[in-house]
């Protein structure tokens, strides 16, 4: 179950990385959407025109949660 919370595009700031994805979740953790976000986006019924976008560096202040992807979610359930 997804909680409420936001789609964030981290941006790079100009320094040559493309921008990176992420939830933010009402409890207040980033979660990564694994390495192909548009896969994770896709299977959680987002797009990316719906993340807000913030300098990368305020996203990184943000405490870490658990990556959101499909690869983590088989993972967890002791799918390999």
């Amino acid at each position: 179950v997804v909680r409420q919370g936001a789609r964030q595009r981290n941006d790079s700031g100009g320094g040559g990385e493309a921008a990176s994805y992420v939830f933010v979740s009402d409890l207040g953790f980033r979660h990564s959407l694994g390495d192909v976000p548009a896969v994770s986006m896709n299977a959680l019924g987002w797009s990316a025109s719906e993340a807000a976008s913030v300098p990368r560096a305020w996203g990184e202040l943000i405490p870490p949660g658990s990556e959101m992807s499909p690869k983590a979610a088989a993972t967890s359930v002791g799918i390999k």
